[in-house]
């Protein structure tokens, strides 16, 4: 398996991010997992221009990205975690984290539009996990390079948009607009509610899912 990991700095870095990924990186090549691991690291664009130009340059070679945004510190086993849900066959798993801001509900949601509860995720993996779910943010996420393709054949570009242009003509963010696409083609996310990240963004808090996270330590 061959993966792209895309780093995209626009108005936000954390240096917690880069300690964080360099033992993701360590870990995940140490593992066997993939074949190869190429970083590509974007600047300066709007969220979806970057996210659309990572995978419109790596979509003949790689079998999927993974995104990692870096405002947020995780576990060093995340990337090892992403790709064996991949290997699995979900097109699109991810990781849980937090709004940093308001009310900072959970940027998953089991009915779209109604931010789901760590509780409700816990309760639903005792069933089955990863969780099947309508929407989840597309910072801590794998998705299949198969999925890319099966859109632009069917669909057209762009993959990801701020505004809405094809559903529903809302502001919507550009993660939640691709994963519309995705559910157009019966294609919904999963997360792993034991696979959260703390969320730290300029003028915030550190924002972790759970209280007692232990990844609060590299905070300090």
């Amino acid at each position: 398996m061959k993966v792209v990991i895309a780093r995209l700095y626009f108005n936000k870095m954390l240096m917690q991010f880069e300690d964080s990924f360099r033992r993701n990186i360590d870990m995940l090549l140490a593992s066997g997992l993939v074949e190869n691991a190429s970083v590509t690291t974007t600047a300066g664009l709007a969220v979806d221009m970057a996210r659309n130009n990572v995978v419109s340059k790596n979509l003949d070679d790689f079998d999927a990205v993974i995104w990692l945004d870096t405002d947020m510190i995780y576990p060093d086993d995340a990337m090892c975690r992403l790709v064996a849900m991949h290997q699995a066959g979900y097109p699109i798993a991810a990781g849980v984290y937090r709004r940093a801001f308001k009310d900072r509900d959970l940027l998953t949601e089991i009915e779209e539009g109604c931010p789901a509860t760590i509780e409700e995720l816990d309760a639903l993996a005792l069933e089955a996990c990863p969780v099947k779910v309508e929407q989840t943010a597309g910072g801590f996420s794998i998705v299949s390079m198969d999925l890319y393709r099966a859109i632009a054949a069917k669909i057209g570009h762009p993959w990801y948009c701020n505004f809405d242009f094809r559903y529903l003509h809302d502001q919507c963010g550009e993660d939640r607009f691709f994963v519309r696409l995705a559910r157009s083609l019966g294609i919904y996310p999963y997360v792993d509610p034991d696979l959260t990240a703390v969320h730290w963004p300029p003028q915030s808090s550190p924002v972790p899912v759970r209280p007692d996270d232990p990844l609060l330590k590299w905070t300090v």
